[in-house]
């Protein structure tokens, strides 16, 4: 009877996630389809180039926390408080400064990213914006760390769903 529930959780939670991923597929094409209707081809392209950027940004800066965020805070969870806690903690600490780090980097060489990104440098100013965007991502990252180490699905499906829209509102606008 165990075994039968664990099951019937981790298919509930699998088929979560895998509406979840359709819902991401389908609001991108949305945003691609409403770029191409404002901007044409071009708007599509440019949204390519800055989502590869940033990915780029990302990667570089964030080293893997997410993936050793989740270890640490799961290993401690329910075992060792004081290092649980201590483990929120550097999670909380790292993301931001992975953040900071990111938006450092996209405000000091904007203008390379700019010619590098698109052979000129009159888009610099929005690698500046997206330094927001860095830090904002990073601090909701280590929430989301928190949730997926401590398995509560319920509220980690919540704000996936949430920052999906918000990613498509603010990539339209």
């Amino acid at each position: 009877m165990i075994t039968k529930n664990y099951y019937k959780s981790i298919f509930k939670a699998t088929s979560f996630f895998g509406l979840l991923e359709v819902l991401k597929i389908f609001l991108k094409i949305f945003t691609n389809w409403f770029a191409s209707k404002l901007f044409g081809v071009q708007g599509v392209g440019l949204i390519g180039l800055i989502e590869n950027t940033v990915q780029l940004l990302t990667s570089l800066t964030g080293l893997g926390i997410a993936f050793t965020g989740v270890r640490e805070i799961a290993s401690n969870y329910q075992k060792n408080e004081k290092q649980f806690q201590k483990a929120i903690k550097i999670v909380n600490y790292f993301s931001l400064f992975s953040g900071v780090v990111a938006a450092v980097i996209s405000v000091v060489f904007s203008y390379y990213l700019s010619v590098l990104t698109f052979d000129n440098a009159n888009k610099y100013w929005w690698f500046i914006i997206l330094a927001i965007y860095f830090i904002c991502n990073n601090l909701v990252q280590s929430k989301t760390i928190f949730l997926e180490a401590t398995q509560n699905l319920n509220k980690l499906i919540k704000i996936n769903i949430a920052l999906s829209f918000l990613n498509t509102t603010t990539t339209i606008f």
